[in-house]
């Protein structure tokens, strides 16, 4: 269970610490210190994020050497560090070091998105303005002289791990109940699922970061994001098992399509799963259809709407002079999920009772999807698409708008 699922479950069920065993306890307890107490803000969320460096390759390094000396002997009188086993050495944060920024920048975006400070997880339009502020803030944290602790055990293998637990396994619950922040004043966390094929987002930048920091401690060759992105993601792998069984049967359907086959049974849907050699393959079911204007269209169907960069108002306009409707409701879907998992839609306009969203109709209707879209528009977008709902007196009147897709640049 992730720290996030765990520090959720304390916040639904009241009982939850209660039912914990003593080794859970612990686990729980070292976990929460990691990420209690909440941020409040993003300047908290960077000076978590420059502690967590000082910690990682500071601190962690020097408490390392000062529990095993370079001259260090084993039982045998065989030195300590010798064969696979390097020493590290500390790191000092340096606001000029590339992958010194990187980790602060990635970790700070990364720790406000799953604390609610920050509604996306996605690098936002003025990145570059963030950066500078995070590098200016990291800049000033301080941190008192370090002093190794001589009661800090660090395990070299398993039987030591398994001896440290068994010292540590004293009564945590009241510590534990100590750090808790209290459950009718604080957000659920937000997980994030790990995705390495869009950059928007922040977790290569992190892992390459954090990956590259390492091997510097401990003298390793560093890479580069994209060495680091092909690792994380296993892609070669992938390319010669998934990927290419995909690839293989996508084409025979465009075999299908380039001889101009018809008729719906000739295709094949297909499922796989390698893992356990199964493979199914069916007849696909065809697409749902609606009238738009007397005319069938199917949920593969769209207008494009190239009147330029409209208002909302203009945009009204534009559509009764075009397709002759009212429309009732305009809508969005922003990109994000909501706790259940479903799309967040946002409602644009609605011809009844709208008082509280009248003051965006003579908006235009890219900065009203700008603000509501997960990261916001950027310079490469150049259109969007609304979800619009007709007005219509008719009852037997059954149209449906297909999905609008409107270019405003």
């Amino acid at each position: 269970m992730s720290y996030i699922e765990s520090f959720n479950n304390y916040l639904k069920k009241s009982d939850y610490i209660d039912t914990m065993e003593e080794m859970q306890l612990r686990k729980t307890l070292d976990n929460f210190k990691k990420i209690l107490p909440l941020p409040k803000s993003f300047d908290d969320c960077i000076v978590w994020a420059r502690t967590q460096f000082q910690q990682y390759y500071n601190h962690d390094p020097k408490q390392l050497i000062h529990n095993y000396p370079l001259d260090k002997k084993d039982k045998n009188g065989t030195p300590f560090w010798t064969g696979t086993r390097r020493p590290p050495v500390s790191l000092d944060f340096d606001a000029k070091n590339d992958e010194h920024v990187n980790f602060v920048v990635a970790a700070t975006f990364l720790r406000a998105y799953t604390c609610g400070v920050l509604d996306s997880e996605l690098k936002p339009t003025d990145i570059e303005d963030k950066v500078k502020h995070i590098v200016n803030v990291a800049s000033k944290v301080t941190f008192p002289p370090f002093v190794p602790s001589n009661t800090v055990k660090i395990a070299t293998n398993e039987e030591e791990e398994k001896e440290m637990q068994k010292e540590n396994s004293g009564s945590t619950k009241e510590e534990l109940l100590k750090i808790l922040p209290s459950r009718e004043s604080t957000k659920p966390l937000i997980a994030c699922d790990f995705e390495k094929d869009d950059d928007r987002n922040f977790h290569i930048d992190f892992i390459s970061a954090t990956a590259n920091l390492k091997a510097a401690a401990y003298g390793i060759k560093q890479v580069s994001r994209l060495q680091a992105k092909l690792i994380a993601g296993r892609i070669v792998p992938a390319i010669v098992t998934t990927t290419a069984s995909v690839a293989g049967l996508v084409i025979f359907e465009l075999y299908k399509l380039i001889n101009k086959d018809t008729k719906l049974e000739q295709y094949r849907n297909s499922f796989f799963n390698l893992a356990i050699n199964i493979f199914q393959i069916s007849e696909p079911v065809p697409p749902r259809s609606y009238t738009f204007k007397g005319e069938k269209k199917t949920s593969w169907d769209l207008i494009k709407f190239n009147e330029g960069d409209l208002t909302v108002n203009q945009f009204l306009g534009k559509f009764k002079e075009k397709f002759e409707y009212d429309i009732l409701t305009i809508e969005y879907n922003t990109g994000s999920k909501d706790k259940e998992g479903k799309d967040i839609i946002k409602l644009i306009y609605k011809s009844f009772d709208n008082e509280s969203i009248k003051v965006d109709f003579d908006k235009k209707l890219s900065d009203i999807v700008s603000r509501h879209k997960k990261g916001g528009l950027t310079q490469s977008d150049n259109a969007f698409s609304l979800i619009v709902v007709l007005e219509s007196e008719d009852e037997d009147n059954e149209d449906e708008c297909p999905p609008i897709y409107i270019t405003f640049r």
